[in-house]
């Protein structure tokens, strides 16, 4: 008897054990799976892009469904920044609240690219290659006129000529400054330059006056939209006679 009501209580209290176990279990589990979703990304500020959309930049950081977490962001990118993307400098990843992170992109300083075996060649406005590409940058404007040796990424660029060169990148450091968006900007032997923008063709000519040239560029931007045709700016003298030439495009 007294056998029997041992079992019984033994029994009894492994029961209550399994059901305070189990229970426990169920409580963690859900707890830890409430909290997992608390923390499930559903607001993504991204600052600082302009080659890529913010989705792309999106896609790049949250690459799988546990990336799609910010405590498992805040855990992979704590003091972390993400390189080698293309045109990317580095990328910052910041969990701002629960549910929002900001991604804070750097992109590489781009000033102009030249062609090159089939890809394009993207230096900085100090003649550094940045990034070398089968990809189109919009913005960036093509140079051609400069003849290359052998290419290396995060190296000068190998010019044959580095007076043109030193011209390059004069022209496409003062674009910024005066607002014009460059296609194309070619240099002649003789060091005659040629700039496109839109369906316009912009001669520029020699070095000579060339602030003053692109300043009269800017201010003649409005009255140009919607206009095709060649821009004479050859004969500027910094602004004390020169009058603009717009020979219209006849389409022939």
């Amino acid at each position: 008897m007294y056998n029997n009501d041992y079992r019984k209580m033994r029994r009894k209290r492994i029961y209550i054990k399994l059901l305070i176990f189990w229970i426990s279990l169920i409580v963690l589990v859900g707890g830890g799976y409430l909290f997992y979703r608390a923390h499930m990304v559903k607001n993504v500020t991204v600052t600082g892009n302009v080659h890529y959309t913010s989705e792309e930049i999106q896609d790049m950081v949250m690459t799988d469904e546990l990336s799609h977490n910010s405590l498992y962001l805040s855990l992979v990118y704590k003091n972390k920044t993400i390189k080698d993307v293309p045109f990317i400098a580095s990328m910052s990843v910041e969990v701002v609240a629960p549910d929002s992170i900001k991604i804070e992109v750097k992109e590489k300083n781009l000033a102009g690219y030249l062609k090159y075996v089939g890809q394009n060649v993207y230096f900085d406005d100090e003649g550094t290659v940045m990034e070398i590409s089968g990809t189109y940058t919009a913005g960036i404007p093509e140079v051609s006129g400069i003849a290359v040796d052998e290419v290396v990424l995060n190296q000068k660029l190998p010019v044959e000529d580095p007076e043109i060169f030193e011209l390059i990148l004069e022209i496409t450091k003062s674009l910024p400054k005066y607002e014009i968006d460059a296609d194309k900007i070619s240099l002649s032997t003789s060091k005659e330059i040629t700039l496109y923008t839109g369906n316009i063709k912009v001669l520029l000519g020699s070095r000579e006056y060339l602030d003053e040239k692109l300043n009269r560029l800017h201010n003649l931007s409005e009255a140009l939209t919607g206009k095709s045709g060649t821009l004479d700016l050859r004969d500027d003298d910094g602004g004390k006679t020169f009058r603009p030439i717009l020979t219209p495009d006849t389409g022939e």
